[in-house]
């Protein structure tokens, strides 16, 4: 099974874990040290102005958003995900064609490199060329510095890397139509603006038989739909504008025409307004 071989795989990797954990706390002392540097009441003033969406998209919130985002890009990928990226490079055939041959992969919101860590643990058997597509150029030098931990050579170095190569992007529509067999995204569609746009160009981006891999928190289907609502204004104060209670998984269905999609629901524990999730597999 899929989930089975994403769970060898990243058992076998402890030395990255205990790496990654040790460069997490460094991150993580790093940036509370920035925050600690501030008044308390400064502090509370600043928190105050994120629940305004214009300043949302100003450069300094977008600057602060990216060193808060920056502990993400340490965390472990889930087994699960992993599997499930797998899978779709099989549906694929990427082990049928030519291995000299790199993998295009479109990761839409890469953040400040999160996604990447899930893209090279997947084992996809070719080496990659990944197009990071983020609007937040702030986010860029975490992701760029992930990179080079994981073996892919950024478009600001020179060669290639062990696991291939990145090139930034700030704008899906740069991509050009049929361009990439696989698509990752990660907790992508609760901030964007427009779902339905940012899916069809998803679907515009690949070529045919290509595949689109989606993990997103959705809304609830019960009595904590109601709560994820009330509790959408802090959240997208703190968390890049993220909207807790979209249906993302009914977007992805009717936004586009997709030969198959399989959806998985699920909860994760613990995570409150943000626990409903859902994962699966479109192809183009």
């Amino acid at each position: 099974e899929p989930e089975g071989s994403g769970t060898e795989m990243i058992a076998d990797d402890s030395s990255v874990g205990a790496a990654s954990g040790a460069a997490l706390a460094v991150e993580s002392g790093r940036r509370q040290a920035l925050l600690g540097k501030l008044p308390v009441g400064a502090l509370f003033a600043l928190y105050a102005t994120f629940f305004v969406p214009q300043v949302r998209r100003t450069d300094p919130y977008r600057w602060l958003f990216a060193q808060v985002e920056g502990l993400d890009a340490y965390a472990d990928p889930e087994s699960t995900d992993v599997g499930m990226l797998k899978r779709a490079a099989g549906l694929l055939g990427v082990g049928g064609t030519d291995p000299s041959v790199p993998l295009r992969i479109l990761d839409l919101g890469t953040g400040t490199g999160g996604d990447l860590r899930y893209l090279t643990s997947a084992d996809l058997g070719r080496r990659l060329e990944v197009l990071a597509v983020d609007p937040n150029v702030f986010a860029w030098t975490s992701a760029r510095e992930q990179a080079k931990r994981l073996g892919l050579a950024s478009d600001s170095a020179d060669g290639a890397g062990s696991a291939g190569t990145l090139k930034f992007i700030q704008d899906v529509k740069e991509v050009p139509s049929g361009s990439v067999s696989l698509v990752f995204a990660h907790h992508v569609f609760c901030s964007v603006e427009d779902p339905e746009d940012i899916i069809r160009e998803v679907h515009r981006c690949l070529r045919p038989g290509g595949a689109f891999v989606f993990v997103e928190h959705v809304a609830a289907g019960s009595f904590l739909r109601t709560f994820q609502q009330l509790y959408r204004p802090v959240q997208q104060a703190f968390a890049g504008g993220c909207d807790p209670s979209r249906d993302t998984a009914v977007t992805i269905r009717l936004a586009c025409k997709w030969s198959s999609l399989e959806v998985e629901p699920y909860i994760i524990e613990g995570f409150g307004p943000i626990a409903p999730h859902v994962r699966g597999v479109a192809v183009k």
